[in-house]
C-alpha cells in the first residue's frame, strides 16, 4: 500500500515505476558503506524481506516521513483486519 500510494501520487502508472521507487527508498534508508574485500568502499543495501518486524516498522515510518516532507504525500495507516 505504501509503494502504491507513493507511485500513484508521483504519477507512476506501471510496476517498473513502483519497483524503481522501492529500490531508491531501500538505498536511502537501508544501505551503508563498508570496506569491501577488494579494498574499495562498497554500498551494502539490506533487503526489506530480511528486516525484523521492528526494523520494517521503522523503515516504513522513515519512508512516510520522507515522502511527506519531500512531496507532501500522506500515506494512510494500514487497516486492521
Amino acid at each position: 500500500m505504501v509503494l502504491k500510494t507513493i507511485s500513484d501520487e508521483l504519477g507512476g502508472d506501471d510496476k517498473d515505476f513502483a519497483t524503481q521507487i522501492h529500490e531508491e527508498l531501500k538505498v536511502k534508508f537501508l544501505s551503508h558503506i563498508e570496506d569491501g574485500k577488494l579494498g574499495e568502499e562498497v554500498r551494502i543495501t539490506k533487503s526489506t524481506a530480511d528486516l525484523t518486524s521492528m526494523e520494517f516498522t521503522e523503515y516504513i515510518e522513515n519512508v512516510k516521513m520522507f515522502v511527506l516532507d519531500k512531496f507532501g504525500i500522506i500515506i494512510p495507516e494500514a487497516k486492521e483486519s
